[in-house]
């Protein structure tokens, strides 16, 4: 008889590290460190321990997170499992925790295992959700979180779609404390509902993770889970700062066999074989994994899951040599490494060109980074920056234009949305085009209210319109905002421009007193302007 080799290779997913605060009043996820837990790395049983580790391996994959993984005692004996941000290891995105109480009453139900493995997949997905920056709130990251559990079950095939109502039916009913809670997750018929919809997503339209996320805030947005959703967008297969994370290229060589290579859902990927290398390119750096599987005539057989290091700019050759009979079920893998020349990141060279204030060099690359990755917005908006520095107002109103057309598929913005606006009603303001400017600082200001910035260009639009009284009043909310601190965004150097604004409308309205206090105060802080004024109208001092 000849026996089948071949080998599984894990794919997962790795995008740069986006830092999110969530505070979620659920009892899946958990705002704060969960070390008052009782908690530990076994169940105590190997079996369940081999089923909870082999399908968090899978999940890592399908999710491309990583989490440190906990079992445990629950608290306060409920049902439970949970997710909390951080981690005790560098690029983290957080922790689960899997209670014994809740893993004993799933067994006791039908589908028990499989109710295990989406109650897993759930508390992924708030991983990935912490990961990519989930701006919902309420029961939406819980609904939200149960569509991407249907997709991850319905790419894995573990429940078909004939046993899915009944599958559903149990696994979200009102008589399980934990999937049951409409202040904060949804009602169970919502959330069966969200589930069913992620399957669909798998087995229809056959989405990847990235794409199933994005289809799952679209579903949510809805706001009425339970009316068949039907995906008609286009959606990116990758998100744009995927391009900003350091890759490497795989080969796998195969000495003496030809053995196929499937990845974690048993998909042929491709063959390797003494004539024929397998090749990955631009493979996004990090940990994967390769498990030896041998099918005989008494079932298949596996060794131990051999984890390899794509390093970053680096080729990884992973060699699999000596692979022996069927009775000896054994292999020697070696593996080296070749330096590959480093990729120029057009979007890093162009912010740090940015933060050295050299606009030119800056606005050429991140330009290039936009004729290369035009969904990266995050380019879109430091290029505007640069090109009002440079005294293009009207290529940085376009820019900014740009973003606030996409912004529903923008998931981690270095910048406010208020900024936007209120930055395309300055640059309307600087070309006098008073029209235009008001109705974005407007929409700034209802945004962004406590943008000290916002404040200042409120303050600017009145002056120039000779609303002096107003523009005090602006000026004046700018300065106290800026000594609150409550402003988000760094403001000291705009301290001498509300000084020097709030002076000048002073002046107007011939109150040189106050004027005068103004300009000393813009003076001491730099403002350019400031000592000119100053000395024209308050004399020398």
């Amino acid at each position: 008889m000849i026996m089948k080799r071949y080998f599984i290779l894990l794919i997962g997913t790795f995008i740069t590290t986006i830092l999110f605060s969530l505070k979620v009043n659920a009892q899946c996820y958990y705002a704060q460190s969960t070390t008052f837990w009782a908690k530990a790395k076994t169940t105590g049983i190997a079996d369940l321990d081999n089923v909870i580790n082999n399908e968090n391996t899978l999940l890592k994959a399908v999710f491309g997170v990583n989490i440190d993984l906990y079992v445990g005692g629950d608290y306060v004996n409920q049902e439970n499992a949970m997710f909390a941000p951080g981690c005790n290891f560098t690029n983290c995105q957080g922790e689960i925790w899997l209670g014994l109480n809740l893993m004993s009453q799933l067994f006791k139900k039908t589908y028990g295992l499989e109710r295990l493995k989406a109650t897993f997949a759930h508390e992924y997905a708030h991983a990935l959700q912490n990961k990519w920056g989930f701006a919902g709130y309420g029961k939406y990251p819980e609904l939200h979180a149960d569509f991407l559990a249907g997709y991850y079950t319905g790419i894995k095939g573990s429940v078909t779609s004939d046993l899915l109502d009944a599958f559903v039916k149990e696994f979200y009913s009102r008589g399980d404390p934990y999937f049951f809670s409409p202040d904060h997750h949804g009602t169970g018929t919502e959330r069966g509902c969200a589930f069913i919809e992620g399957y669909k997503i798998a087995t229809v339209n056959h989405y990847n993770t990235y794409q199933a996320y994005l289809a799952g805030i679209d579903y949510i947005r809805i706001n009425n889970p339970c009316i068949s959703f039907k995906s008609t967008k286009q959606y990116e297969p990758a998100p744009a700062q995927i391009t900003n994370v350091e890759k490497g290229n795989v080969e796998i060589t195969s000495e003496k066999k030809t053995l196929r290579l499937v990845n974690n859902l048993r998909q042929i990927i491709g063959y390797t074989s003494p004539n024929s290398s397998y090749k990955a390119e631009n493979v996004p750096s990090g940990v994967y994994y390769i498990t030896p599987k041998f099918e005989g005539f008494m079932g298949t057989y596996a060794l131990s899951t051999i984890p390899i290091e794509v390093k970053p700019n680096t080729k990884v050759i992973v060699d699999i040599k000596k692979v022996r009979n069927f009775f000896s079920i054994s292999c020697n893998v070696s593996y080296r490494y070749i330096e590959l020349p480093k990729p120029i990141n057009y979007y890093k060279d162009g912010y740090d060109a940015y933060q050295a204030n050299n606009f030119s060099s800056a606005l050429e690359n991140l330009t290039k980074e936009i004729n290369s990755h035009p969904t990266n917005y995050n380019a879109y908006f430091f290029r505007a920056i640069c090109r009002s520095q440079l005294n293009d107002k009207k290529g940085s109103i376009e820019d900014l234009k740009i973003i606030l057309e996409h912004n529903d598929e923008i998931l981690n913005p270095v910048f406010l949305l208020g900024t936007v606006y209120n930055n395309i009603g300055y640059s309307y303001v600087e070309l006098n085009d008073l029209a235009n400017a008001e109705p974005y600082i407007k929409k700034a200001l209802e945004i962004n209210p406590f943008e000290s910035y916002i404040w200042g260009s409120s303050g600017t639009l009145n002056y120039k319109k000779a609303n002096h009284e107003q523009c005090i009043k602006d000026m004046t909310r700018s300065i106290e905002l800026m000594e609150s601190k409550l402003s988000k965004a760094p403001t000291l150097e705009n301290q001498g421009y509300s000084y020097y604004y709030r002076g000048m409308a002073y002046l107007k309205l011939k109150k040189n007193k106050l004027a005068c206090a103004d300009l000393l105060q813009a003076k001491d802080f730099g403002y350019k302007f400031a000592e000119q004024e100053y000395l024209n109208n308050c004399g020398k001092k």
